[in-house]
């Protein structure tokens, strides 16, 4: 039999610009799948790009 099953996914993209010149820096796609408590899911968002802005010394 057929299955249909149905879920929440929340994508974000995240870039960083050269105010000076305007050039962009960096970019990133992310994504995550039913975030039941938002406010956990956009601290640990936050926690990811800040290790990998600083891994790529852009902080």
């Amino acid at each position: 039999p057929a299955e249909i099953r149905e879920y929440e996914s929340a994508v974000l993209e995240t870039t960083l610009w050269n105010a000076a010149d305007e050039t962009l820096v960096w970019t990133a796609t992310t994504s995550t799948f039913a975030p039941s408590d938002v406010k956990s899911a956009t601290t640990d968002f936050s926690k990811v790009v800040i290790e990998e802005l600083r891994a790529r010394k852009l902080l």
